[in-house]
């Protein structure tokens, strides 16, 4: 379970209101090893659980947002990022990460 020079983040939501809340974040080195998932505790009402009905219980008993969001900042830094829609990801961590160390799947012509 090492941390390498490459990873790839997913990070599920749920909604509240009019805004989306983290609900879990999961991160994987380059060789698919998982270094990081994380349920994290909602930090306002959740209106929409969208995928995570049944897992509501393992939100209530997440960990705090701010200690998260601490963690994958040190996890990701100067590291390349892969994933899917990264900026989404980042956002709902409140994050930044330079384009030049992302590698979003969504932009990727290829896979188009």
């Amino acid at each position: 379970m090492s941390v390498t020079n490459v990873l790839a983040i997913d990070c599920e939501m749920v909604g509240s209101y009019n805004k989306n809340l983290l609900a879990r974040v999961s991160i994987v080195n380059q060789h698919g090893s998982t270094i990081f998932d994380e349920y994290v505790k909602p930090t306002s009402t959740v209106t929409d659980y969208r995928a995570f009905v049944d897992k509501k219980w393992k939100l209530e008993n997440g960990r705090d947002f701010s200690l998260v969001k601490n963690q994958v900042a040190n996890l990701i830094q100067a590291r390349i990022l892969v994933g899917h829609s990264i900026h989404f990801d980042l956002e709902v961590l409140q994050l930044s990460h330079p384009e030049s160390k992302r590698r979003d799947l969504a932009k990727y012509n290829r896979l188009q």
